[in-house]
């Protein structure tokens, strides 16, 4: 039975090999007429009609595989500025996009928007379960990316998804090579071998994980829809993805001494989440500072061996679900973790979240918090061994919710319920007791990191797609819905079909959710996005978004929207979560 570096290696061989031999036949008859056979006089503009805008990005050669390389990201906002502006102003045409990848080399680039149409025109196998929009709904980042999803920014090599997990590694061919295997181990059902071969990806080639979502300087076409420059963060939402997976880390001190300069915490990453099955959820716990006073005592089952640990004198990380360090005390005041917890990568879906927790060396009493559900948390007091000795359990204790609730005369454990608003705020929990032995001072310890509550039903992010081969060519179609780092909704509808005579017509009906302080007020979404039609070759989007106002969607009672053809075609698709 071959491997997977066996099947794998096939795979990127045979699908280099066609497309050089596709390549090469193209050369000869001529790039209009094979590549995407789009050239149409009513449709689309003439190579001569256009002006080529010459490329800044170039063409490297990994073991086969060519993948564009732009000296920075500024270069690479500067293409993407000049080839929008031309492909806006042409009626969304792909002849710009054919010129560009036309003028790279001496062969076309074996692009993503490459690939696809020659799927589409079963120049390659056809493959019901591959599409562009797995990886971008961006048409001219698609022709900046490889037919992997790969891409070289600077010293970066990059492997991407249309959700908001990305991955980077330092430029090499085989960390290029790294990254595609690391898309296809995360697409996998979890085990062991897996898990150990993700593991030594990120680490043998430093592998950093990107939340591209909450990073303006990734989306691209707001960029360019922006005259080139980045969207302002002005209102970073500041715990909880938006698209249905919120992490948090869970803490218990089991054990310290100031005689032998050690204490140990067991670290559990904890979740609202959308994923039904923990086993497809990733988690990464990084230490932040002096991680060469960590040692692993114990861990989850799917966790990497305490051998595989890598730390370096600053920071360290450690892949599971749960882990038991014992940290050196001596001189050290404060330590800081933060997990990084990432879903469904690889699926055009992808979501991440990130919890920051920093304990207090000094004194081992403190707030774990665990969630129950969206809106109601387990708050304890960790760190105290023989509660009878400090008269708490007998008093009880006094809790703060940070919601203006407080409950007093209770035990170390309190469970607490949040009025829900609309979109996710986070509160400070405090426990108040006369006699705690150490702490801020004798009254009253904090949380180490807030609670964040939200309705756990309307959300931010929604993506769906689908595709099918109608009349000989296939049909392509996406929703997406993205609140940007402005606070700024936008939505958008795709239909892509290159036949000629065929109507496209995109519609919508429901509801969407407009975001006031704490509340929402609905709205009917075809009141904001009317319905729009196109005779043409060419792909029909549909672009919605107002200046500063933000937009939810509900899981209990989605909008949908209808994709129809004239030829009879008609699929919808709405976005899908469940919700608690």
């Amino acid at each position: 039975m071959k491997t997977k570096n066996q099947i794998l290696s096939i795979i990127k061989k045979s699908l280099a090999l066609v497309l050089i031999v596709t390549f090469g036949f193209t050369s000869i008859i001529g790039c209009e007429t094979l590549d995407d056979n789009i050239n149409d006089e009513n449709n689309t503009t003439t190579k001569a009609q256009l002006t080529v805008i010459v490329p800044s990005a170039q063409i490297v050669d990994c073991n086969g595989v060519q993948v564009l390389k732009f000296a920075s990201m500024q270069d690479l906002h500067s293409q993407h500025l000049q080839l929008y502006t031309q492909y806006t102003n042409g009626d969304n045409d792909e002849q710009v996009l054919i010129n560009f990848e036309s003028s790279l080399g001496f062969l076309p680039f074996n692009s993503l928007r490459k690939k696809d149409n020659l799927i589409d025109d079963l120049l390659l196998p056809d493959d019901p379960n591959f599409s562009p929009f797995i990886y971008t709904t961006d048409p001219i980042f698609e022709s900046f990316l490889n037919y992997n999803g790969e891409i070289i920014i600077g010293n970066y090599v990059y492997i991407v998804d249309d959700g908001c997990v990305w991955y980077k590694a330092e430029y090499s061919c085989d960390a290029a090579d790294a990254l595609m295997k690391l898309r296809l181990l995360m697409l996998d059902p979890i085990n062991p071998n897996t898990n150990q071969e993700i593991y030594d990806i990120k680490k043998n080639y430093s592998v950093e994980q990107i939340n591209a979502c909450d990073n303006p300087i990734f989306d691209f076409e707001s960029i360019s829809e922006n005259g080139g420059r980045p969207v302002k963060d002005i209102d970073v939402q500041a715990k909880g993805a938006g698209c249905g997976h919120q992490a948090f880390i869970e803490q218990e001190v089991i054990s310290y001494s100031l005689v032998d300069n050690l204490a140990r915490y067991r670290l559990t990453a904890n979740y609202i989440s959308i994923a039904n099955n923990p086993d497809n959820i990733f988690d990464t716990f990084t230490f932040l500072d002096n991680a060469d006073r960590v040692t692993i005592v114990q861990s989850s089952p799917l966790g990497f061996p305490t051998s595989g640990f890598n730390y370096s004198s600053s920071t360290g990380t450690y892949e599971g679900h749960w882990v038991e360090i014992e940290i050196d005390i001596a001189n050290l005041n404060t330590f800081q973790i933060e997990l990084a917890s990432v879903i469904a990568f690889g699926e055009g879906i992808g979501c991440a979240d990130l919890d920051t927790l920093t304990l207090d060396l000094t004194c081992p009493i403190s707030i774990s918090k665990k969630p129950i559900s969206a809106d109601t948390y387990e708050f304890s007091v960790t760190g105290i061994t023989d509660p009878t000795d400090y008269n708490l359990l007998n008093n009880g204790v006094t809790w703060n919710f940070g919601d203006g609730q407080t409950q007093s005369n209770t035990g170390l454990s309190v469970v607490h319920t949040y009025a829900v608003p609309c979109d996710p705020k986070e509160y400070l929990v405090t426990a108040s007791r006369e006699n705690f032995p150490c702490g801020p001072n004798s009254l009253s310890i904090n949380s180490n990191s807030p609670a964040t509550v939200g309705d756990p039903c309307k959300f931010d992010r929604g993506s769906a797609r689908y595709s099918k081969r109608v009349d000989g060519k296939r049909v392509r179609i996406k929703a997406k819905h993205k609140k940007n780092l402005a606070g700024t909704t936008k939505i958008k509808f795709v239909l892509r079909y290159r036949k000629d005579n065929v109507t496209k017509e995109i519609s919508s009906n429901g509801f969407i959710h407009q975001v006031t302080g704490n509340t929402c007020s609905s709205t009917s979404i075809a009141s904001k996005i009317p319905v729009e039609t196109k005779t043409s070759k060419k792909a029909l989007r549909v672009k919605f978004k107002e200046s500063g106002v933000k937009y939810k969607w509900d899981a209990i009672d989605p909008y949908f929207v209808s994709f129809n053809l004239s030829n009879g075609w008609s699929h919808q698709l709405n976005y899908s979560k469940p919700c608690q």
